[in-house]
């Protein structure tokens, strides 16, 4: 077969598919709306494997696992978290992950730097 022929097909279609979307931009979106709302789970997990991966280098068993040894409670305070994931607590350094926190305690630590001295004064301030 002819390679310049399939990528002359392959333009063409291309070229169709554009003007189309164009020509019925409303239909489009409610069409993408809708399979969205129909494959909305599927597409929040796909989403998070691939975050999961790309940003720890971890897979969805292993989040789990992690999440099952820590009873699905955050490693700090040890609230379970019914609304979201719990987040994924890492040395930006070294990369290894320490745990998974809540919400507010992920954002604790951030504000605090992760400086050892920082949250010992925290905690001596707290206890006053």
């Amino acid at each position: 077969m002819n390679l310049e022929l399939v990528e002359s097909k392959g333009d063409k279609r291309a070229e169709y598919q554009r003007r189309y979307k164009q020509a019925h931009q409303e239909r489009v979106r409610a069409a993408g709306l809708a399979w969205y709302r129909r494959n909305r789970e599927k597409v929040l997990v796909k989403h998070r494997r691939r975050q999961l991966e790309a940003l720890y280098g971890m897979t969805i068993s292993e989040y789990s696992l992690l999440l099952t040894h820590q009873e699905g409670k955050c490693a700090i305070c040890r609230r379970e978290s019914a609304t979201q994931h719990l987040a994924v607590d890492h040395d930006h350094k070294t990369g290894k992950i320490r745990g998974l926190l809540c919400n507010t305690c992920n954002l604790a630590l951030g504000h605090l730097g992760k400086n050892p001295a920082w949250l010992l004064t925290a905690i001596q301030y707290v206890a006053k």
